[in-house]
């Protein structure tokens, strides 16, 4: 397991992201591992939030760039307020994620299959009726998205070959 700020810089070393991109992949890539692999890709707990499947650590770190294209790797400095004066500087080593081949693959086939959908295409694939989020969310509450849900509909998917999200 990793951090979710480590599954959103695997993302990154690809090619740049918003942050709501970037928590839907995270999001995406932890129910596969889940389905494939057994055993959680991220670390964190994601929350049901208005706006789909969130995971609070990795929001804490790239919020502060909006909608905008997250330009570089995120680093611990870019938690809280330390990058108030370092807008787009490299600052710190960023995060890493020591993958397993099977866990950098399913990675990889998320990045492929789901890495050039916009953050609106991927937070609708998230809030279908059925899916972790949608199961799990309660206007206003924030409440955790289950990993049981999230086994189920992604194991089914695979089944399915909808592979949706």
């Amino acid at each position: 397991m990793a951090q979710s700020v480590a599954i959103a810089n695997e993302f990154l070393k690809r090619r740049p992201f918003s942050q709501m991109q970037l928590q839907k992949l995270a999001f995406i890539a932890n129910g596969f591992n889940l389905a494939i692999n057994g055993e959680r890709l991220v670390d964190e707990t994601y929350k049901a939030w208005d706006l789909g499947p969130v995971e609070t650590y990795l929001r804490d770190h790239i919020s502060r760039w909006g909608s905008q294209n997250i330009p570089r790797l995120i680093s611990e400095r870019d938690r809280g307020s330390q990058w108030l004066f370092e807008k787009d500087k490299p600052t710190g080593e960023p995060y890493r994620a020591r993958l397993s081949v099977d866990e950098n693959a399913v990675v990889e086939q998320v990045f492929r299959r789901y890495g050039r959908l916009s953050a609106f295409k991927l937070s609708e694939l998230t809030h279908l009726p059925d899916t972790p989020w949608y199961r799990a969310y309660q206007k206003g509450r924030n409440t955790d998205i289950s990993d049981v849900d999230i086994i189920e509909h992604y194991t089914d998917l695979l089944r399915s070959s909808k592979a949706t999200a």
